[in-house]
């Protein structure tokens, strides 16, 4: 059994982890309620954004953009793989991590290569036996759109030049702060939403059909990349704060099963004094 004083060192030093712990969910959860109110916010736009373009598209049903055709089928796939910068967040970042390498293997099963654009600090470490074309820090740390547009410029000439067959997206969606489900979506070719089979207005485009459809697609297809980095920054902080509630909890276990051990061997110690003095008591009248 371990000493008093060496039981007492261990209850202090759970302590100490748990103030740590507790002062970093609360951190954590601050910062999750505003990330989660932006994204929401964000979300009431892309919405509204995706409904008119359903009715456009219905208005064109035959239209078809570059944006929405592969240039090189045998081209390699761009890869952008989302992760955090920091850990203490669980299994947020090995999960996506290891989504991201298992594409890999299913990519080339069907004859692509896979260039990849990490965006995070941890998703730059988990693919460093891969060929990077392209990593950032700071687009998962404090996101915003101007930035992002600038990824996605990138990654659009590419695709329009033959460079890449595809653009998928790997990160972590938002659940709830509980759950981030990893997933790979494709970004390019864009998938527009499915229009309205019946069109009950005749529209007019200014100045004309493809010059509308050129910026609201290529636009569209930006606002699901800031989508996906907006729910990987929401999963993040969620994903940390779950984790140091737990870490919280156990260290309040631990104190009490410590605090429980320690007044079991100093109950055990005062009833060995007790014996020693009765013992020693006895031998004198004896």
């Amino acid at each position: 059994m371990a000493s008093l004083k060496d039981i007492r060192i261990r209850i202090g030093s759970v302590k100490s982890t748990r103030k740590i712990t507790s002062a970093m969910k609360v951190v954590s959860a601050a910062k999750f309620h505003k990330a989660q109110e932006q994204a929401v916010q964000f979300q009431k736009y892309l919405d509204k954004y995706r409904d008119t373009m359903s009715i456009a598209l219905a208005a064109c049903a035959n239209y078809s953009h570059p944006l929405m055709q592969v240039a090189n089928a045998e081209a390699p796939v761009a890869m952008v793989a989302l992760s955090s910068n920091s850990s203490l967040c669980g299994g947020y970042n090995a999960n996506v991590i290891s989504l991201a390498t298992k594409q890999v293997e299913v990519e080339k099963s069907a004859g692509h290569d896979v260039v990849f654009y990490a965006l995070g600090k941890k998703m730059a470490e988990g693919l460093r036996m891969f060929d990077v074309a392209f990593s950032s820090e700071t687009l998962v740390d404090k996101p915003s759109f101007d930035p992002t547009a600038e990824l996605f410029d990138r990654l659009m000439q590419d695709f329009l030049e033959g460079r890449y067959s595809r653009v998928v997206v790997c990160y972590n969606r938002f659940r709830s702060a509980a759950l981030q489900e990893p997933v790979v979506e494709t970004l390019l070719p864009c998938i527009p939403p499915a229009g309205s089979s019946v069109v009950n207005h005749e529209y007019i485009f200014e100045p004309d059909a493809p010059s509308f459809f050129s910026y609201t697609l290529t636009h569209f297809a930006r606002l699901q990349l800031y989508t996906c980095i907006l729910n990987n920054y929401v999963g993040e902080h969620g994903a940390r704060m779950t984790a140091m509630s737990q870490a919280t909890d156990n260290a309040n276990t631990l104190v009490d099963e410590l605090t429980l051990e320690y007044n079991k061997a100093r109950q055990a110690a005062i009833t060995n004094e007790i014996l020693e003095i009765v013992s020693g008591a006895a031998a004198l009248e004896g």
